[in-house]
This record gives structure tokens, sequence and C-alpha cells, in this order.
């Protein structure tokens, strides 16, 4: 039943892989959005693009949340570019973050 499921509502095309890659990219966080509410959608869609098939590491999503955050937390970014590229798992960025 559930890859019935999956197969009609999830399809895995290239045009939905594409779709699916190109926003995670291109998130970003909106007015008024809680940082946890903007984390876990990040991470949503990249759980998303890996049930398609598309190859997305943890690296991919921190990456995006970080890329998605607004002007009030250049700070934030500073502070986490002194970290290397290996150590920003979601779950580091996501506690630093939300430290803040």
């Amino acid at each position: 039943m559930w890859l019935t499921l999956q197969g009609v509502f999830q399809r895995k095309s290239l045009m939905n892989k594409m779709k699916a890659r190109r926003k995670i990219y291109t998130v970003e966080m909106t007015v008024g959005e809680g940082m946890l509410g903007y984390i876990n959608r990040v991470r949503n869609l990249g759980e998303n693009l890996k049930a398609m098939g598309g190859e997305v590491t943890e690296i991919d999503v921190s990456m995006s949340v970080l890329n998605g955050l607004t002007s009030k937390n250049e700070n934030q970014l500073v502070a986490l570019d002194a970290k290397g590229a290996d150590e920003l798992s979601l779950d580091f960025v996501k506690s630093r973050l939300l430290q803040e």
C-alpha cells in the first residue's frame, strides 16, 4: 500500500528530482519564521530528495540551512565560518543556531 502511494504522489522523474534539488539549494528563511521551523523545513526538503533517489548529504542540508539565513544572522555565519566543512553536521549547525 505504501509503495503504491509513493508511486502515485512522489514520482521519481528527472524533472521532479530537479525541482526538489532546486528547492533545497534556493530555500530561504521567511520573515517571521522561527529558526526551528526553518531548519525542519530544509531537513524535510532533503528527505524528500533522498526519497526520490537523489543524492543529498548532511553537509548539503547544513549548507542550505546556512545559505538561506537572513542578514540578521550574519554574525552566526561568521562564527561558523571558522569551522571546517566536515564539522558542519546538521545537528551541530542546528544547536549553534538555536543557541543564539
